[in-house]
């Protein structure tokens, strides 16, 4: 097996925070700026209910 090391898992778990901290700043623009409705606004990010 190949088992991933901890500078490796390190650098995943700070891409995995940063995408999540990009995607709650630009989400709240889309939501101030465009006058969505959470519905249409997840359909169009792809979020599946």
């Amino acid at each position: 097996m190949n088992y991933l090391s901890a500078t490796e898992i390190n650098i995943a778990l700070l891409s995995l925070g940063g995408l999540v901290m990009l995607l709650g700043l630009f989400s709240g623009f889309f939501k101030e700026r465009l006058w969505l409705s959470n519905p249409i606004l997840a359909l169009g990010l792809g979020v599946e209910h």
